[in-house]
């Protein structure tokens, strides 16, 4: 019995949560498991550097992911991606969900970032910059 999920029109942002510390080990299974698949557009995991002094003339830059326990990931939703996603051993839920009423079984349907939360996370940003591995096969 699969689950009724209401198919984007168009990539939409998405939450994705995982145990703190695993965001890059969830990134990058997501990446493998969807590579090719034309309705995921990209998988991200906003970071931040900060720099501290490390003694007297030494300088440390820090990175860090600045949401700890969550991926971003911008695409379409669908049957396909979605379960793709689901079945990742380190994705715990996704973010924002509706259960479906009067099913007891089926997972919640996630929802979308609206366009302030995709704002307050600061992903527009993120879009230029492609962490890692580009795809180059842009139309």
């Amino acid at each position: 019995d699969r689950m009724e999920i209401e198919e984007d029109e168009e990539p939409m942002w998405y939450v994705l949560n995982c145990v703190a510390g695993l965001e890059i080990d969830l990134l990058r299974m997501c990446r493998q498991r969807c590579e090719g698949m034309e309705d995921i557009e990209k998988f991200v995991v906003p970071m931040v550097t900060t720099t501290r002094s490390h003694g007297a003339n030494r300088m440390v830059k820090d990175t860090k992911v600045r949401y700890q326990g969550y991926v971003f990931a911008k695409l379409r939703l669908c049957p396909e991606t979605y379960e793709a996603i689901q079945g990742l051993d380190l994705c715990r839920s996704w973010m924002g969900t509706v259960n479906q009423k009067g099913h007891k079984k089926l997972p919640p349907a996630p929802v979308a970032l609206n366009e302030d939360e995709i704002e307050n996370f600061g992903l527009e940003e993120l879009e230029a910059e492609e962490p890692e591995e580009p795809d180059g096969d842009e139309d």
